[in-house]
Parts: C-alpha cells; structure tokens; sequence
C-alpha cells in the first residue's frame, strides 16, 4: 500500500512537470527599454503643423529620450505566436532659436519641444526556423497611437499638437535562443500604412493624413529580452 501511495505521487509530480513544460512553450513576455541623450547643431524639427516659424537658431540642441516596449505573447503553433504589445516613449528637444508664433509674436529664446507617444495594438509572428536556435521571423502588427507635441518657451507655450489614428505595419526580426525560458530578440526596421488626423489644439485646425511609411535606419532597429514561462 505505501508503494502505491509512492509510485501514485511520483506520478501526479512526474504529470505536473510535463504540464508546466508544456506552458513554458506556450507564453512570451518581452520588451525593450531605450534611453539617449544627445547635442547636435541641427534645428528643432518639432512635431507640428508649418508654425512656428523658426527664423534662425544660436545654440546646439540638446536631445532627451526614452522608449518602453512591452508585450505579451501565446505560441499557438510551432510556427505562429499572437500577441498585443504597447509602446510609451517621451522626447524633449530644446534649443536657443528665434520663432515667429502664428499671430505674429516674434520669441526669442530657449525653445522647447517634447513629444509624448503612445502604442497599443495587437500583432502575429511567424518564425521560419522555430526549431534552431537562431531563427528570423516576420511580424505584422496592427495598433491605435497616440502622439501629443508641445513647444513652448519659459514664458509661454506656443503650439499644442496631437495625432491620433491607426498604423498597420511589418517588421523583418531574429530570435537567439539562450536557454530553455530566455531568448533575445531583435526588429530590423518597418514598412506600413498610416491613417490618422492632427489636430492644432490651439486653432482646432484638424488636418487628415494617410502615408505609406518605411523605416529601415539605425534608428528603427530594436533590441529586446523574451521569458518563456
């Protein structure tokens, strides 16, 4: 009897095993963090309509910025994962530059420009060789975004902007397997189409936009850490 009782524990511990295995292959949690800062001589290139005006700079720009990419995943196949991921990132530019505002107010002065964006959609990856431990995949993706620019100087604020829409899009990647739960993951730039509207919340001059985006620079590539569990 307390053979029984032993083999019947080894058992039920030898199932429970198995079964968490099996989940280890079935959920992803990964993300990527990005953090810079920079001083170049170029102009501010704020996220707004044709206004402000700059009429000239005398200073280096001084660039801040961070992005945070998380997502979840469930691997429905060997081939496919699905998944819903988010995006918040904040950029701040400022230099010395003089502006002239739309009515007419000519500002000289430090000129700040920082942009807050936001992400949130879902995606699909399919991996062509899941079976090694290197593996390239493709992961097209659809999400909602949400981007607010505000320049301003010390003294006043000078334009408030915000984009909302819709971005579909595809981004070429790899996959290097560490271990049995950890593994990196790297995405080579993008290609997609984006539907949105900006709106100056200033004027409320709304303006509808549609483009076919490609990015494919240093800037776009990303580099980030997945948990199987």
């Amino acid at each position: 009897m307390k053979n029984l009782i032993i083999l019947f524990f080894s058992l039920s511990l030898i199932s429970s095993l198995n079964a968490q295995d099996e989940n280890e292959d079935k959920n992803i949690l990964g993300g990527s963090f990005s953090f810079g800062i920079s001083k170049n001589s170029s102009p501010l290139n704020p996220f707004l309509f044709n206004n402000p005006l700059s009429l000239g700079s005398d200073g280096d720009e001084r660039s801040t910025r961070f992005s945070f990419s998380p997502y979840y995943g469930y691997q429905a196949n060997q081939h496919w994962l699905i998944g819903i991921s988010g995006v918040i990132s904040y950029q701040s530019d400022k230099q010395n530059t003089t502006f002239i505002t739309p009515p007419g107010l000519i500002i000289s002065d430090e000129f700040t420009v920082n942009s807050t964006y936001f992400e949130i959609g879902g995606f699909a990856r399919y991996l062509f060789l899941p079976e090694k431990k290197f593996s390239m995949f493709i992961q097209p993706g659809l999400a909602y975004i949400y981007n607010l620019g505000i320049g301003k100087s010390p003294d006043i604020e000078v334009v408030r902007v915000n984009k909302k829409g819709f971005i579909a899009n595809a981004r070429p990647g790899a996959i290097y397997k560490i271990g049995n739960s950890f593994q990196l993951a790297a995405t080579f730039g993008y290609l997609g189409l984006l539907l949105d509207k900006t709106t100056d919340e200033m004027t409320e001059e709304e303006v509808d936009g549609f483009s076919f985006i490609t990015n494919f620079n240093f800037s776009a590539f990303t580099l980030g850490a997945e948990l199987r569990f």
